[in-house]
């Protein structure tokens, strides 16, 4: 059957005269123009396509250890690709979330593994901006399994990552910031997270906005802070902030996870009636999404 452009996300082959079949059945050695996810034309060689094609099956079927088993050889092949191996990095990203929210921590783990080691492989300078996807990867990942002290670890190379890139008054560099302060405030680092996010938000605010959804995250890991050090009226104006984001912007996951963690805050406060109709909006959100979902988001939220 012949490729339709941009029928999926990823490394595409350009589709005018070519077929799926010609692509992987031609000539090593041939010239061809592939299409990639940036929208970027490249020329490579048929050999180097026919890795690509296989890569981009791959990780449409969600195979992102196939994926990258396939696009490493293709860089190695023609290096001018490796630019295209970005989109690999993201969705290794979107994969190692998939995975962690069905609860598979050992697939996302290995599909990390597998991938720096490929990265090393390649002689990619573990410094480099372009490891930054799969620094992040790691930080979510340590974050999910609740390992602060490795989290810490990957936040503090994802932060010197960005601060080198990007400077110290970029988005990249305010989101490492909060995710720093998500990491150590759990080992009672409280004054050294509660830093970090304030620095964070001062720049998102700057550079993004008031109402920018890295701002209001950044309000919620504040809010959760000062909640669980007992400060409840400095975390109250904070979670309210980030809950008009939420609605406004009908982010609904961030919605549902605020709302709790303000109820909990109410609660501890003594507001009780406050922290009943908080969680009733929590549970009036749960019930938009499907049925399976639901009882997911429920049990990861012990309610």
């Amino acid at each position: 059957g012949s490729f339709e452009p941009h029928a999926k996300q990823g490394f595409e082959p350009m589709t005018g005269v070519e077929t799926e079949h010609s692509i992987l059945q031609g000539d090593d050695g041939d010239m061809i123009e592939i299409l990639g996810g940036d929208g970027r034309k490249l020329r490579t060689t048929r050999k180097a396509a026919r890795l690509v094609v296989e890569a981009n099956k791959f990780a449409s079927e969600g195979n992102m250890a196939k994926a990258v088993e396939r696009m490493g050889p293709a860089v190695k092949e023609d290096p001018s690709l490796e630019q295209m191996d970005s989109e690999s990095d993201k969705r290794l990203v979107q994969t190692v979330q998939a995975f962690l929210m069905q609860g598979q921590k050992e697939k996302a783990k290995a599909l990390l593994d597998r991938y720096y080691q490929m990265k090393q492989d390649k002689g990619v300078d573990k410094e480099s901006w372009d490891m930054i996807k799969l620094v992040e990867a790691h930080v979510l990942y340590y974050k999910t399994v609740e390992d602060w002290p490795t989290m810490a670890e990957w936040s503090e190379k994802a932060l010197a990552m960005c601060k080198k890139s990007k400077g110290d008054k970029s988005r990249e560099y305010a989101q490492g910031l909060s995710n720093h302060g998500l990491a150590i405030a759990p080992m009672e680092r409280y004054e050294e997270a509660e830093k970090c996010f304030t620095t964070a938000l001062k720049v998102q605010e700057e550079v993004l906005g008031l109402s920018s959804p890295e701002a209001a995250q950044t309000c919620h890991n504040l809010a959760l802070l000062y909640r669980n050090t007992g400060r409840y009226s400095l975390a109250l104006p904070l979670y309210e902030r980030a809950l008009e984001v939420w609605r406004a912007k009908g982010l609904w996951m961030q919605h549902v996870v605020t709302c709790k963690d303000a109820a909990m805050n109410f609660h501890a406060s003594g507001d009780t009636k406050k922290a009943i109709d908080t969680m009733n909006e929590c549970f009036a959100e749960i019930k938009k999404a499907p049925q399976q979902m639901q009882d997911q988001v429920a049990t990861e939220l012990g309610l």
